[in-house]
């Protein structure tokens, strides 16, 4: 018989199966390190009790996340974060918000952080301010204040 091992009741077709799911296994959160894991952890379990559009999405990826692959992950988890803070309904207090954002620093993503939720004229306000602040380099690409990237610093503290 092709593919079966002497002493074996397994055929290679269940044989790679079995190789497959290892290396599955070991492709997936296992070898992220450990403050890696509980800062994604942490992050997706903000987002699942503060945003109700992206709560179902969080608590999916914390179950599935040691099955998947660690590029995967954080990039969901990237995708997830900046869902959480654009979302209208999502009350997010500063410390929370602090702690999301240097969750992103450290995955690499820089989103938009701020979709305002103020008058225009605190509006005014904010991009007077980051204007004054970080000056003609803190301008994005339509020569508007880049306020997001001025809130992250204020927020930061750096």
């Amino acid at each position: 018989m092709r593919g079966t091992k002497v002493g074996h009741k397994s055929t290679s077709k269940n044989f790679n199966k079995s190789r497959d799911r290892k290396i599955a296994f070991t492709k997936g959160v296992r070898h992220m390190d450990e403050k890696r894991i509980q800062e994604i952890t942490k992050a997706l379990e903000i987002i699942q009790k503060r945003s109700p559009l992206s709560s179902t999405r969080a608590a999916q990826l914390l179950q599935e996340m040691k099955t998947m692959d660690k590029g995967e992950v954080e990039q969901l988890c990237s995708a997830l974060i900046e869902a959480a803070t654009k979302d209208p309904k999502a009350k997010i207090p500063s410390e929370e918000l602090k702690i999301l954002i240097e969750i992103e620093n450290t995955l690499g993503a820089r989103t938009q952080i701020l979709k305002f939720r103020v008058s225009p004229t605190e509006k005014n306000q904010i991009e007077a301010d980051a204007r004054r602040e970080m000056g003609e380099s803190g301008d994005d690409n339509k020569g508007k204040p880049n306020v997001s990237e001025y809130l992250r610093k204020k927020i930061l503290g750096k």
